[in-house]
């Protein structure tokens, strides 16, 4: 809401300016007691950055090419993802933890540069847009982006779940090293990358609803293998699998909200749906630990498993978005 007054653009510049100067106060914070208003700080441009950033894409993006722009864009965060730890990993024995903050400033503090010297021609102040009541309440009340949040709050609920057990069960179940886990997270993140981009050029040709419902399927039978199957290379497979269904997901899901969403609310739906997933996150990240308590981490994925059955059948209910329609000529 507040970047629909002040403008994108600006709340980008803002986000990232938080983010490399929290960096900094990480690497010459001298007790842990500092550690929590840092943690707040920084958490403020991670509560809106992505979906500001999202708006404005979907906002220059050509209709027939938008899945294509969201997936090129939607890889840029994935590939941080892996590249951070990659980089943490090479360089935290050499230049210790004040030097990896330290180093870590320059990359948002880099973006900040390049968004002065070529910000995007975005048409700031030039829609009417209503309010923020009425622009959550026309994104709530619409039933598709209704199906779309339950599909999401599904996805984020058993991920929370899996991302906060799987290190323990794949260690103490299946008596894989901390080394062989770290491998298999990575296989995930590599492949959550490469997919993205081919998957928005993808849901372009067929449509969002195909790939996100087969996205969904492959998902849930990702965590039925990981719950029955302990074998190294089916757990691998597996993980490579969940690493594809994640990329088409994220970028489907973010095209087919941006077809639905008029451009006067999209950053407020953009938010709301990141919202959702935050719940989702946090959802699961309870359940995980009360149900690891009396369940064993098998019956807990094969649970996360049936969280991702649901949204496949609601997924194909959904209506198709207008830019699939008008590249199909109906």
């Amino acid at each position: 809401a507040l970047s629909d007054r002040v403008g994108r653009v600006r709340m980008l510049l803002i986000g990232l300016l938080i983010a490399s100067s929290s960096s900094l106060l990480y690497a010459y914070a001298s007790s842990s007691l500092q550690l929590l208003p840092i943690v707040v700080y920084q958490s403020i441009p991670f509560a809106y950055f992505n979906p500001v950033a999202a708006s404005i894409v979907s906002d220059l993006a050509p209709m027939r090419r938008r899945g294509d722009v969201m997936g090129r864009y939607l890889t840029s965060p994935s590939l941080g993802l892996v590249l951070g730890p990659m980089l943490c990993s090479l360089l935290v024995d050499r230049l210790g933890y004040r030097g990896l903050f330290l180093i870590s400033a320059l990359f948002p503090l880099i973006g900040l540069l390049l968004l002065i010297l070529l910000p995007p021609r975005v048409p700031e102040g030039e829609v009417e847009r209503p309010g923020v009541k009425a622009s959550l309440r026309e994104v709530a009340m619409d039933r598709d982006i209704l199906i779309l949040s339950y599909c999401r709050a599904s996805f984020s609920t058993s991920h929370s779940i899996f991302a906060t057990l799987f290190s323990l069960y794949a260690v103490e179940s299946l008596g894989l090293t901390p080394s062989q886990v770290a491998a298999l997270f990575t296989l995930r993140g590599v492949t959550n990358v490469i997919v993205r981009t081919p998957a928005g050029r993808l849901s372009d040709r067929l449509g969002r609803r195909l790939p996100l419902a087969a996205a969904y399927g492959v998902v849930a039978s990702s965590y039925l293998l990981i719950a029955r199957v302990g074998a190294l290379p089916i757990i691998a497979s597996a993980l490579l699998l969940y690493g594809l269904a994640w990329g088409v997901r994220a970028v489907s899901e973010w095209a087919y909200l941006a077809d639905v969403a008029r451009p006067e609310v999209r950053t407020i739906a953009f938010s709301y749906l990141s919202t959702v997933f935050g719940l989702g996150s946090t959802l699961g990240g309870v359940l995980a630990g009360a149900l690891s308590t009396v369940m064993p981490y098998g019956d807990i994925f094969l649970l996360s498993a049936l969280l991702n059955m649901p949204p496949i059948p609601l997924i194909l209910r959904m209506r198709a978005s207008p830019s699939c329609l008008h590249q199909s000529g109906e």
